[in-house]
């Protein structure tokens, strides 16, 4: 048992863990006027309240840099970073002591060097600097290539690493396909939008209701990893305004966020060979995320706790701590067996085939799909009253949208030309919903 502490950098919150206590975190947001200066859970309970006050990028944008408004202060990034950390330690209630700063593989050397310069006038002692990735691998023992993944504000990195008797780092990949912020932004949206259709209430018309969305976002997505959906309940003038927010709709909405992520693991992967994946915390919150790694071949996806970064770095003190101001950067640790990651996940098998639409629902009525052109919308449309323009082309094996997609959306996203459709599928268009079904007569039932 080591008697330091650790802190651990993300772009998006900051986290210190000693053991045997409660890790604590601190967003990584600050609201910076002439006047005063906030940040960590306060400054994020008010960035959508204050949008031109906040900053959220510093750690991304560590430097000397001035900021956009310079405020109460704080005149440049670095500053706003050494508030953070300050406050970090505060709110932790520590008083002094050693720490072990564990920080990202994309951090540069100007970032490393500044970042220990700001340390360095906080009340700790920064005794030892270390790639998190690597502190997170260095309790499982796999020999052979082991990518860490893990989610950032607007990109994923994959660390790259190689097991034996050590773990070592290799090389570090930004991918900009998918972040906590391009993820919650998208799924803010969608609630928004399910808000609109089903109480004809909008909870981003309002500063105050669309705080209360992101507020409470991360505990819907945290009860969603046990369940099938949640209630989301916003008031709207002292009156509760309620829809059921379903885990498979936020994964449709990101779908194509996830594949693109996937398949560039999938080449990180074909080029390393057969690989472990180890999945932060961070991005096993995103519902769907870890079961669409897990599908890439040749890999066993491990979900690592939210504490696997620090309680690697603090097992192996002796060998991070450096002497003297500069820190040596440990990109290389010590591997043993001594801990079970949180989960394995296995590798889904190949999904069932998806069915074929029989109708057409609209309005509470069905409209079978007849062979040819289905015209929806237009004088001579399936449905006249509607005021869109939607062609779909229905055989006795497919159903697909015609050449003219402009304006129209499936499953909340812009339609492709001749893009095939199935039953469950929804088509948007001109205001107008329009769901493809299945009725069980259709199949002897």
């Amino acid at each position: 048992m080591t008697d330091c502490a650790a802190i651990e950098f993300n772009d998006a919150a900051i986290s210190l863990y000693r053991p045997e206590r409660e890790c604590v975190v601190s967003p990584a947001c600050a609201i910076v006027t002439a006047d005063e200066l906030k940040v960590g859970d306060i400054a994020y309970r008010e960035a959508r309240l204050r949008p031109h006050l906040a900053q959220t990028q510093f750690w991304t944008k560590l430097s000397m840099n001035p900021l956009p408004q310079p405020g109460h202060r704080a005149s440049n990034f670095a500053d706003l970073a050494y508030a953070h950390l300050l406050h970090l330690w505060e709110i932790s209630g520590e008083s002094d002591g050693d720490v072990i700063l564990i920080v990202p593989g994309n951090f540069d050397r100007e970032q490393l060097a500044l970042l220990l310069g700001i340390a360095r006038e906080c009340p700790f002692n920064a005794v030892g600097l270390v790639d998190s990735a690597v502190a997170a691998a260095a309790n499982l023992a796999r020999p052979g290539p082991v990518l860490h993944v893990d989610m950032q504000l607007q990109r994923t990195v994959v660390t790259v690493m190689r097991a034996d008797t050590t773990v070592e780092r290799e090389s570090v990949k930004e991918i900009e396909a998918v972040g906590i912020a391009t993820l919650r932004d998208a799924w803010i949206g969608l609630i928004a939008d399910i808000f609109i259709r089903e109480t004809r209430f909008d909870p981003l018309h309002s500063a105050e209701s669309e705080q209360t969305l992101y507020n409470q976002l991360s505990t819907w997505l945290q009860a969603l990893r046990n369940t099938s959906d949640v209630a989301v309940e916003i008031e709207r003038s002292g009156m509760p305004m309620r829809i059921t927010l379903a885990r498979a709709r936020l994964i449709e909405h990101v779908q194509s966020r996830y594949d693109a992520l996937v398949r560039e693991l999938a080449g990180i992967v074909s080029t390393v060979g057969n690989a472990t994946l180890l999945v932060s915390h961070r991005l096993s919150l995103a519902p769907g995320l870890a079961e669409a790694v897990a599908t890439i071949a040749g890999t066993d996806v491990v979900v690592l706790d939210k504490d696997a970064a620090t309680r690697g770095a603090l097992s192996r003190v002796g060998e991070i701590r450096s002497s003297g101001e500069a820190l040596a950067f440990v990109t290389r640790l010590t591997a043993t067996e001594g801990h079970t990651p949180a989960a394995f996940v296995p590798s889904p098998a190949a999904p069932p085939p998806r069915p074929r639409a029989t109708h057409l629902l609209w309005h509470h009525t069905a409209y079978a799909l007849t062979h040819g052109t289905v015209m929806i919308g237009g004088e001579q449309g399936l449905l006249p009253e509607s005021d869109c323009d939607v062609r779909l082309l229905h055989d006795a094996d497919t159903t697909h949208l015609d050449d003219a997609v402009a304006n129209v959306r499936v499953n909340d996203e812009p339609a492709s030309t001749h893009q095939e459709l199935f039953a469950g599928d929804r088509i948007q268009s001109s205001g107008h919903e329009y769901l493809l079904i299945t009725l069980e007569s259709q199949h002897g039932s």
